[in-house]
């Protein structure tokens, strides 16, 4: 029972480290704008305003999955406390590429505000559809949808081989 806890507490001492590493490569990145509560980031044409939570919730998630993953690669996944909390973060990291993916990918499609907006243009000045469409293609929110869906699809990947891993594990101490 009292390796239980050592166990926990040793797994609790590294989520508390990735936490630390995650805020101090943030700060390292980004500087004093991670402390004023927003990030801006300026990707080709387009400006990027994001909460800080946005960003530090997925490099968490991220350092969190690929941490665990690799030490439970090298123990072949057979810790349960380490396997729970690698499927947590792994569902968890899914879900907010996903949540981070969709609030993205509105600016592919018509979902933004031009400005000036449009209703304060004269109608010589009207911007027409074509070119609306052209503008939200911008290459810097094609790049963002890209990485987020590559990062998704790798952590799909390695979750599945994971799982089938952590699987064939339990079937075989049966």
């Amino acid at each position: 029972m009292q390796n239980r806890y050592k166990q926990a507490l040793r797994e609790l001492i590294w989520l508390l480290a990735l936490v630390a590493f995650t805020i101090l490569l943030t700060a390292l990145f980004f500087g004093k704008a991670f402390l004023n509560g927003e990030l801006d980031i300026h990707l080709y044409d387009t400006y990027f305003v994001l909460p800080t939570w946005l960003m530090v919730i997925p490099l968490f998630l991220l350092l969190s999955f690929g941490t665990y993953f690799i030490r439970e690669k090298r123990k072949s996944f057979g810790r349960h406390l380490n396997n729970w909390l690698l499927t947590l973060v792994g569902i968890t990291l899914i879900v907010v590429l996903t949540y981070l993916t969709q609030s993205v990918s509105p600016f592919v499609v018509n979902g933004f505000t031009i400005y000036p907006p449009l209703s304060a243009l004269s109608t010589a000045d009207t911007i027409s559809n074509s070119n609306i469409s052209a503008f939200t293609q911008s290459p810097a929110v094609k790049f963002v949808i890209g990485f987020l869906m590559f990062i998704q699809s790798t952590v799909l990947i390695l979750f599945s081989y994971f799982i089938f891993r952590w699987g064939t594990n339990r079937s075989a101490k049966n």
